[in-house]
């Protein structure tokens, strides 16, 4: 048997080794043959069975645990399909930015409108800004859910007068009037919350929070206008709005330098408070008491979007944004005989501005 695991041997070496050998001469084929000769004496079959064996099962261990390894990344990758797109996954924490600094300057056109009632339009101007703050994974602001946060500001005027349309009774006849109105501003500030993804290089927010807006309106002192030979008696008007946005951003880098920015965005008005400051009006008729008329608004909505273009510099982005924005709120409560009625808000224009 010993003979026969010899020629065995012998002639697996001498197919490997033949083309080197036939180089060989008779003195380097007598080394050749004792190193054979030797490796065969030398041989214990028995235990190298017995390692083959042992080599066997930990082959048939480790692939038991390789398959258990594959099992669960397979497992691990299914349980993160819904936060695969997170910026966090995508971007490596060194490349997001977590602070960002935005102002702008904006014109626009704008209207307010009580249907059938009165108009009050003109080009109104605009100071913006807007503070990002991004946190950190180890932040506790940082979860699954919200990753981003803002907080934002306007201050929107119609420098000089706006102009006013409606109109006047007297109890028997209506008639027009046109009249610039003394003070026109609106001012708009949010804090938002949002969670932040990117998907194939496309950076998307979903958004919400807490809005609040007033508006002032006071036409010229001191509030009494003479048309057609009749004294008209104006008063100032403030309105507040609080609300709650809910928003998308969508954010696609063309090159190192260029992007594009999409943004809508629907408000829920879900308490209104107006006041009708009635003091000039009850001084001049010479009458006490009851000079403010407060009112009350449960149902609103708005709807804003834009697009914008910016380019990005090695320190800055400068961005112009195309807007508009949209309000309709319905009539309020009644107070005294008065109400404030339906009314609606319509205005479009750009801003243009830095972020840093």
């Amino acid at each position: 048997m010993r003979i026969i695991k010899f020629i065995f041997v012998v002639s697996a070496l001498l197919i490997s080794f033949l083309p080197s050998l036939a180089f060989c001469d008779s003195s380097e084929w007598e080394q050749v043959e004792k190193k054979f000769l030797k490796i065969a004496e030398s041989a214990n079959w028995e235990e190298a069975e017995k390692k083959a064996l042992i080599i066997s099962d930990s082959i048939k261990v480790e692939t038991k645990s390789s398959k258990k390894n594959i099992e669960k990344g397979l497992r691990d990758n299914e349980s993160s399909v819904f936060k695969k797109d997170s910026r966090e996954l995508v971007l490596p924490s060194s490349s997001v930015k977590k602070h960002t600094l935005e102002v702008s300057y904006s014109v626009s056109n704008y209207k307010y409108e009580e249907p059938g009632l009165m108009k009050d339009k003109g080009t109104m101007q605009g100071l913006n800004a807007s503070y990002i703050f991004r946190p950190d994974q180890n932040n506790i602001l940082h979860n699954k859910f919200i990753n981003t946060f803002h907080l934002e500001a306007a201050y929107n005027f119609i420098p000089g007068h706006a102009k006013y349309e409606g109109g006047y009774s007297n109890g028997l006849i209506t008639n027009s009037l046109d009249v610039k109105l003394n003070d026109y501003s609106i001012w708009d500030a949010r804090s938002l919350l949002g969670k932040e993804f990117v998907t194939n290089g496309t950076f998307s927010e979903m958004y919400t929070g807490f809005g609040w807006r007033y508006l002032n309106d006071e036409p010229p002192v001191p509030y009494n206008v003479v048309d057609q030979g009749n004294t008209v008696i104006m008063y100032q008007r403030e309105q507040w709005y609080y609300y709650m946005p809910f928003g998308v951003n969508v954010t696609h880098k063309f090159s190192p330098k260029y992007k594009l920015s999409l943004n809508a965005e629907y408000d829920w008005m879900f308490y209104g408070h107006n006041i009708s400051n009635m003091t000039s009006a009850y001084n001049y008729l010479g009458v006490l008491g009851g000079d403010k008329l407060e009112f009350y608004q449960h149902h609103g909505h708005g709807y804003r979007g834009s697009i914008e273009f910016s380019t990005v510099g090695k320190y800055v982005e400068f961005f112009i944004r195309p807007y508009v924005e949209y309000w309709w709120l319905a009539r309020s409560t009644i107070n005294s005989g008065f109400v404030e009625p339906e009314n609606n808000t319509f205005q479009f224009g750009s801003k243009i501005g830095i972020r840093f």
